[in-house]
């Protein structure tokens, strides 16, 4: 297992919510503010906020997020040494992890989880929306097996389908991290993502766009640690 893997399996079993920040960092300050008055965070941070902030972007997201989990969500996708540059600068900039694209194959998920040195890589095995049968359909399982093979800490796979999140983690093992997004607006729901074997789910608007963001990133650590909760049980038992 490596450190970030680690690191992120831990965190899960207190605070297993990543809340994804996709709009400018000072749109979404206040409600930032507002949440992490209760802890810190761990946020997603994706390309608007990148292209509207810069790399400085990541680093108000770190000290948004108090001491939690900063993950850079550029996913990813070009050549080795593209991919693996791109990988350092958001590292650099302070993100704990970067996302990328596993369908590249196994030479750019390399070059990125060498050029980490020790940080975090997060590989999509299958995203959450719906047409993404389109492209994943009979290759997520390959996917997955080549972030494992290949170092990476964990993967991503869609809590819109947990029966997917189960297949993957049989092909991952319990060493990677597996985290969920597509819980809340896209219809997946936190409980049966982390009970079919999420580590953490990903959750936007949901949050970010509620009238009380705050009661409701507690309503939804609480199902996710219920669904983790139920699994650690059940591998118990068996």
């Amino acid at each position: 297992m490596g450190k970030f893997s680690e690191r992120l399996i831990g965190a899960s079993l207190s605070d297993p919510v990543i809340i994804a920040v996709d709009e400018p960092i000072d749109e979404a300050a206040p409600v930032l503010e507002e949440l992490s008055a209760g802890g810190p965070l761990n946020l997603k941070v994706g390309w608007m906020p990148v292209l509207r902030g810069g790399l400085g972007a990541i680093g108000a997201a770190r000290e948004a997020a108090g001491g939690g989990i900063v993950i850079a969500d550029l996913k990813l996708a070009d050549v080795p040494h593209v991919s693996g540059g791109v990988a350092r600068e958001l590292l650099g900039a302070g993100a704990d992890a970067v996302i990328i694209h596993g369908f590249l194959g196994p030479d750019v998920v390399e070059e990125v989880v060498r050029s980490a040195g020790g940080s975090g890589v997060i590989v999509v095995a299958e995203t959450s929306n719906a047409g993404a049968a389109l492209c994943y359909a009979g290759c997520s399982d390959e996917i997955a097996r080549l972030a494992r093979d290949a170092g990476a800490d964990g993967i991503v796979a869609p809590a819109t389908r947990p029966e997917r999140i189960s297949a993957l983690r049989r092909v991952v093992g319990r060493d990677l991290a597996i985290i969920a997004p597509g819980v809340g607006a896209q219809g997946g729901d936190a409980a049966a993502a982390t009970l079919a074997g999420a580590d953490m789910i990903v959750v936007g608007r949901s949050i970010m766009r509620s009238g009380r963001p705050r009661a409701e990133l507690e309503r939804l650590r609480a199902e996710a640690l219920r669904g983790i909760s139920a699994r650690r049980r059940g591998s118990r038992s068996g």
